[in-house]
């Protein structure tokens, strides 16, 4: 019988968003530069003699459109919430889990992203006319 040890994914997609208003410049370039900073490191860990904190480096796949980053991967050996929790020093309350899924070419036209589209508009034209207090 083998026996792997380590890391064992399970290979699954997950998908979030991020809503723009709520990311600076630094926080952006972590989001869309993740497999470098985490490469980065990783090599200064192993230079101070330490073991390496990302193992893994999927990429993720990074929409955007006038309210969002849209993020989704097929396989989440690589958190990239955490990473940016962890790294980029991004409020988890500013992420929106969106659970598994991979949207590809279409999610500009997909039914849940008009209805929260649909939603975040509605929360900014109730919040400009005070029925949010």
């Amino acid at each position: 019988m083998k026996i792997r040890d380590g890391y064992v994914s399970n290979s699954s997609s997950s998908s979030f968003i991020i809503l723009k208003a709520n990311l600076n410049d630094n926080q952006r370039d972590w989001l869309f530069d993740h497999i470098e900073y985490a490469k980065e490191i990783d090599n200064e860990l192993i230079k101070e003699g330490k073991g390496i904190k990302y193992e893994y480096y999927e990429s993720w796949v990074i929409k955007e459109d006038d309210l969002c980053y849209w993020c989704y991967t097929s396989m989440d050996n690589f958190s990239l919430e955490e990473f940016l929790i962890d790294e980029a020093n991004v409020n988890e309350k500013d992420m929106i889990e969106m659970g598994d899924g991979n949207w590809g070419d279409n999610l500009f036209e997909e039914e849940e992203y008009l209805n929260f589209k649909i939603k975040i508009r509605n929360e900014k034209i109730n919040k400009i006319t005070g029925k949010y207090r």
